[in-house]
């Protein structure tokens, strides 16, 4: 059976990008007894999504409940729901979060699961999984930051981890700070572009990105040429809307530096498999740079710019997202370009 696609992007009422997940609701008629579920796709502002924003769409879910019932016809609304279950997939596969909240007795409980791909298909299920407690994939009562950390191995949201490490470097600006944040993402943060470019950063980051880094200034990330967005100054997410801005200045009048080592294997991979599975036609080439060109529907229907890989790694760098986010989200504009829903 071939993959179904998901578009985990769609664009918000401004057009800047949401994010999609998933809430299925169980309910019972007051009346009857009855008992339906209920499904929801639905999307929040990607950008700013944090582990405390997730949990607050789940606490807020049982206010979408609304339908009439089946057997009797009575009003079922959120004082009948039982049970509430969101899933959220992080975009780039790097695993799948799920909360699950049981009404009644006001428990919630967790499932990380890495690795994983977001299913829109999958079943709905009211209970996390007793039995998940392998290194990728285990049930929580609470779920934390590091907790994000050690199970999918990178933070929930980029932008928050790189505000903690600028505090962090404050404290001691003699030395630079290098710090791994996914496999494909480090930062290197000093006083001047020499001192960044001095951090050694250890032997897993050379393995990670041996062949493939980009090595991107953050004050200079603005993506060149990037489909869809002539002016990329204004970039939703771009690092001046979520950066404090004492760092802003001190990034202007050279008094700080922040080096974003980028690999580009996994946007390369993201972006291929996006368009393979929206059956889109493309051509590949390899040289200085990566360009994905002549892109076009089954139907002949043809994009009429290119993607360049340095582009989209200049997103990620620009507005702190993994590449593999960012591939994805450069990918879906695309596909979702071409079929005029985007």
């Amino acid at each position: 059976m071939a993959e179904p696609f998901v578009f985990h992007f769609s664009p918000g009422p401004s057009g800047r990008p949401e994010i999609m997940y998933i809430l299925d609701l169980d309910c019972q008629c007051g009346l009857c007894g009855y008992e339906q579920f209920q499904r929801f796709y639905h999307s929040t502002p990607f950008h700013r999504l944090t582990l405390a924003g997730l949990e607050d769409l789940i606490d807020r879910g049982p206010l979408k409940a609304g339908y009439e019932c089946e057997n009797c016809g009575e009003a079922v609304g959120a004082n009948q729901v039982r049970n509430a279950a969101l899933i959220y997939g992080f975009c780039d596969d790097s695993g799948v979060l799920r909360i699950f909240d049981d009404i009644g007795d006001g428990g919630r409980r967790w499932e990380v699961t890495g690795c994983r791909r977001l299913d829109p298909q999958v079943v709905p299920r009211w209970e996390a999984d007793p039995a998940a407690f392998s290194e990728r994939h285990r049930a929580l009562d609470d779920l934390h930051e590091q907790d994000v950390q050690e199970l999918l191995g990178r933070p929930f949201n980029l932008k928050l981890a790189i505000r903690d490490l600028l505090l962090q470097w404050t404290d001691n600006q003699d030395q630079p700070l290098g710090c791994r944040l996914t496999d494909d993402f480090w930062i290197a943060i000093a006083s001047d572009q020499q001192q960044a470019r001095d951090v050694d950063f250890d032997r897993d980051c050379n393995d990670h990105c041996e062949g493939n880094r980009s090595v991107i200034a953050l004050h200079d990330s603005r993506p060149e040429e990037l489909p869809f967005h002539g002016d990329a100054s204004h970039l939703a997410g771009r690092w001046s809307t979520w950066l404090p801005a004492e760092t802003q200045q001190a990034l202007s009048t050279g008094q700080l530096w922040i080096d974003i080592h980028l690999s580009s294997t996994a946007a390369i991979h993201v972006i291929e498999r996006t368009f393979e599975v929206g059956r889109l036609e493309f051509v590949r080439r390899d040289g200085d740079e990566t360009v994905f060109s002549q892109i076009k529907t089954p139907r002949g229907t043809v994009f009429d710019h290119e993607l360049g890989l340095q582009s989209v790694l200049q997103r990620a760098a620009f507005t702190g997202i993994t590449p593999g986010e960012a591939g994805r989200l450069c990918g879906e504009e695309i596909v979702g370009g071409l079929l005029g829903i985007w």
